[in-house]
């Protein structure tokens, strides 16, 4: 395995990983919006 090949592998699991942290807390605060019944708490919507 290059150099090359190593450095493009972990750009990979970076973006991955990124994407993967946006989705949980996109998916926790409309879970935690519906169970607040539409009150919007700064820090938290």
């Amino acid at each position: 395995m290059s150099k090359d090949d190593v450095e493009m592998l972990q750009d990979l699991i970076a973006a991955a990983l990124n994407h993967a942290v946006r989705k949980v807390d996109e998916e926790l605060k409309r879970n935690v919006g519906g169970l607040m019944g539409g009150l919007s708490i700064p820090g938290l919507t």
